[in-house]
Formats: structure tokens, C-alpha cells, sequence
């Protein structure tokens, strides 16, 4: 074998997704009528050779209208002489014991749809440089031009759709849900108000940058939010960069019972009905739909394929949160941080679009100068490309009674006592809607929820 022969060897099979293809076999035998769904995706010459011959029987099968379940596939196989060589029966009863998400077959079909795809573009990219080395430069050009033509026309999903297709897309059930009910929020509910009402709710496909001061509240704020989203029954995925998951599971479980933990400490006691709560509240954190991933050294890749599995093993995903952007890594020699940085939100945003998803990204903040203190989207660190790929830019601040904005050590004794700071949330990018002020409360004698602003509430 020549060492092209066995890169692209090693490439192909780099191309396969077999966890995908098993799960896609393994659903339509324990769901099989997930199956009109699947076959309009994927097809057998979309499987590697292996399991191809599976997905041969079953699309028979139910082409002739006819029962799929794993004695039906393995009686198929068996006739088309394809069963001894795929692994028998039991292959067949383990390929439908160890799918994640029957449910979730649409996606697995088109996770091997895609890797199918891939390996067409890997095949024309490797006959391409054939011609390129044994042909001359015109016809070596005219032949992958075509051969890419071909490509187009064949593959994947289509990129552009027409007025009437976007109308059909969904478009046309948002409008008449407008008309029946203007004020319904098109998105997810944050739980807050007025932030609700600026937003219409987090739009799926939508990244959302925050930002605050060290120690201020930014971890705290999405971290409350995401307790808020999955007592709704939400499924949120939160990589934590800088805590670890224990520590911000401790946070959540504090949220849920509604204490201080700090005071609790300090007090060195806690009461009878104190302890029934934090005992309630963490069997309550058991049941929550959220997944943590605490990486440190997070790689955007290792990011998109976690969200990926995820989605797999769930059907989907309702929000991704990334606490902090900053300390997500990006591709390696890409020259500064900046750079990177720019690689970084140009992922997260496609992989907000791609997922359908909305996308919420954490981010430190430049120390204060004349050009921030004009233009506030400026004092994302790093990187000019957070607020420009974000869909909304928010900043958190401590304020006082007048509205101006507090010291941040005056702020820090705040929260310790009386343990009720005043904030604004501040919109400063909005696509979707107003930019502007949402005062809100933190409470941390309710272990650090963030409530609505009322004049009511007394410090």
C-alpha cells in the first residue's frame, strides 16, 4: 500500500461516524415510526460498508410496508446472505439496547448524512488533485469545476430558499402567533420582566454576550438564570471554565433553598428548618436537565462535540452557556489572542445557528479609559468580535439609589450586608429590539437570585 493510498485511508475513516450510524439503526428498531422521518435523510449508500447492508434491510422493509423490529431486519439480512458477516442477531438486539434517544432518530440520520457528505468532498478534493497533477491546468480546472457543480447539485442542504419556502419554514405560525397574542415572547422567558420585554426572550440562533467587573455578579447572574430556565424544564448545557462544577452546583443548591451560605458560615449554625431546605434544594439539583462541563483548558472543538453528544442524547438543546468566552482556546498558532478570539465567536455564532440554539457567552471586561467610557461595547476584553458576532451585548453594574453607578468595593460590602444590592442590567446591542436599562435586585439572603426592581423592596 502506497502512504497515499494509506492517508486516504486514514482520512475516510476519520469521516465515518459509527457511533451516529448505530444509534440511526438502533432507533429505527426500537422506534420504528421514527422511520418516515429518517429515510427522507438518509439513505444506505450514506452508511459505511459495515452497516449498510442494516440500513439496506430496514428501508426494505418498510418499503413494502412491513414490520421493522430486530427479528424482521436479522430475517431480511439473512436472505440477502448479509447477517453472519454484519455480527447476527446479536448485534442487531445490542444496536437497539444502547440507542441513547429513540426519539432523537431525525438527528442521528442526519449526523450520518453529514459524514456521508463529508467524504464526498474528501473524494472530489482527492480527484481534483489527481487532474491537477496529470492533466493540463484548463482542463484540469474545467474538470473540478464540474465535478464541484455535480457536487452542489447533489448534496446536503439546500443554503437558499424562497419567499414562499420561508413563509412555509415557520415564519407564517410566528406571524399568526403575533397577531393573536403581540405581547407573547418569540423566545425563551428569562424569568425577568422588563428584560423579557426588551429581548421578546432569548431567540433560538442567538448569541448573547454579558459582561460585569470581576466579582459583580456575571457568573452569578447566568448561573441563576440557568437554575430559573431548568426548573422550567429547559435542557441547558454550561461549560464552566473557571469554577468547577462542584462550586457552582454549591451556588445552585444555595439558589434553590433560598439561603446564604456566607452568613450561614459566618453564623457557624444552621437551624433545623435551614437544614430541611438546603436538603430539599440539593435533591431538587439532582433532578435538574443540566449538564456542566468544568474544562479549563477548553478547546472550541472539544466545545462544539460536547453540545453535539448532548444534542444526540437528548433530542436537543434549549441553552448553551459559556462562563467564560475568554478562556475558551481556539486553534492553536492562529498568532494573538485577539485572533483567536475572532476564530472563537465566529464558531459559537454558527453553532448557535446551526443548533438552533441560543448561545450566552460570559466575558470579562478592559479596565475603564476614555474611548470605553464613550463607546461601552469597546470593554470586552480582547477582542472587538464579541459584540460584533453577539446578537445582544449586556453589561451588569452595581448602582446606587440615584442610578449612578457603585464602587465596586462599596458593592462588595453591600452584598455581604444587608446582603440586597441594587443593579441595572444594561442592553447596549439589541438586533431584535431597544437598547436600554433593566434595574433588578440581588438578593443574597435568597443564596443570590436576582429579582425584579421595585421601589418596594427595602435594603
Amino acid at each position: 500500500m502506497s502512504e497515499l493510498t494509506a492517508l486516504r485511508e486514514f482520512t475516510i475513516g476519520g469521516m465515518i461516524d459509527t457511533e451516529s450510524e448505530r444509534w440511526a439503526i438502533g432507533a429505527a428498531l426500537d422506534g420504528p415510526e421514527q422511520l418516515p422521518a429518517m429515510v427522507g435523510i438518509v439513505q444506505p449508500e450514506h452508511f459505511s460498508e459495515h452497516y449498510r447492508a442494516a440500513w439496506d434491510a430496514i428501508t426494505v422493509l418498510h418499503g413494502r410496508g412491513e414490520p421493522v423490529n430486530t427479528s424482521s431486519v436479522a430475517y431480511e439480512m439473512a436472505t440477502a446472505d448479509s447477517l453472519a458477516n454484519f455480527g447476527g442477531m446479536a448485534l442487531l438486539t445490542d444496536l437497539a439496547r444502547e440507542c441513547p434517544v429513540a426519539s432523537a432518530a431525525a438527528l442521528y440520520a442526519g449526523a450520518v448524512r453529514q459524514a456521508a457528505d463529508r467524504r464526498k468532498v474528501y473524494n472530489t478534493a482527492m480527484s481534483i488533485a489527481t487532474w491537477a497533477r496529470d492533466l493540463t491546468p484548463e482542463d484540469a480546472i474545467a474538470q473540478g469545476m464540474d465535478a464541484l457543480m455535480a457536487l452542489v447539485a447533489q448534496g446536503g442542504d439546500r443554503m437558499t430558499m424562497t419567499a414562499d419556502e420561508v413563509l412555509r419554514d415557520g415564519l407564517d405560525s410566528d406571524l399568526e402567533e403575533f397577531i393573536q397574542d403581540p405581547r407573547a415572547l418569540r423566545g425563551l422567558g428569562t424569568g425577568l420582566t422588563k428584560l423579557d420585554d426588551m429581548l421578546g426572550g432569548l431567540q433560538r440562533g442567538g448569541v448573547y454576550l454579558f459582561g460585569a467587573e470581576t466579582s459583580l455578579g456575571k457568573s452569578l447572574f447566568v448561573q441563576d438564570r440557568t437554575r430559573y430556565w431548568a426548573l422550567q424544564g429547559l435542557r441547558v448545557m454550561v461549560f464552566t471554565t473557571e469554577m468547577s462544577a462542584n462550586q457552582v452546583g454549591w451556588r445552585t443548591v444555595f439558589q434553590l433553598a433560598g439561603l446564604d451560605s456566607y452568613r450561614l458560615r459566618r453564623l457557624g449554625a444552621v437551624t433545623p428548618e435551614q437544614r430541611d431546605r438546603i436538603r430539599a434544594a440539593f435533591v431538587k439539583f439532582a433532578t435538574l436537565p443540566v449538564h456542566f462541563c468544568d474544562r479549563g483548558n477548553l478547546s472550541v472543538a472539544h466545545l462544539l462535540n460536547e453540545v453535539r453528544k448532548l444534542r444526540a442524547r437528548w433530542g436537543g438543546l434549549d441553552v448553551v452557556v459559556i462562563d467564560h468566552i475568554d478562556m475558551v482556546r481556539g486553534e492553536r498558532g492562529k498568532g494573538s489572542k485577539t485572533q483567536e478570539l475572532e476564530d472563537t465567536t465566529g464558531a459559537l455564532k454558527a453553532l448557535a445557528r446551526d443548533e438552533d440554539v441560543p448561545v450566552i457567552e460570559v466575558s470579562h471586561l478592559n479596565r475603564v479609559n476614555m474611548a470605553s467610557a464613550t463607546n461601552r461595547n469597546s470593554r470586552f476584553r480582547n477582542s472587538e468580535s464579541k459584540p460584533q458576532d453577539a446578537d445582544v451585548a449586556m453589561f451588569l453594574a452595581p448602582v446606587n439609589a440615584d442610578g449612578s453607578e457603585m464602587s465596586t468595593d462599596e458593592a462588595r460590602g453591600r452584598m455581604s450586608n444587608p446582603g440586597l444590592l441594587q443593579v441595572r442590567l444594561e442592553i447596549t446591542k439589541n438586533r431584535w429590539g431597544p437598547t436600554g436599562n433593566v434595574p433588578l435586585w440581588l438578593d443574597w439572603q435568597q443564596g443570590g437570585r436576582f429579582i425584579e426592581w421595585s421601589p418596594e423592596v427595602e435594603p
